[in-house]
């Protein structure tokens, strides 16, 4: 796995496909997930990790799709 895959947007478009809702709706889940999860990615990278441990940590902390 390359350094420079984004995870989020690999999470994102997982969570995309997996949701049961219109389309409208879809995207205002997704956009509200992807909010917390670069806001979370922006917290580890501001404590010294690497832009994977943060995309990781916080993909951890939100769960699976």
């Amino acid at each position: 796995m390359s350094e420079s895959l984004d995870l989020i947007d690999e999470y994102l478009t997982e969570l995309r496909g997996r949701l049961e809702l219109g389309a409208e709706e879809a995207e205002l889940v997704v956009a509200e997930a992807e909010d917390h999860l670069r806001e979370t990615v922006a917290c580890g990278l501001a404590t010294g990790m690497t832009q994977h441990e943060a995309q990781l940590a916080a993909i951890s902390a939100f769960g699976s799709v």
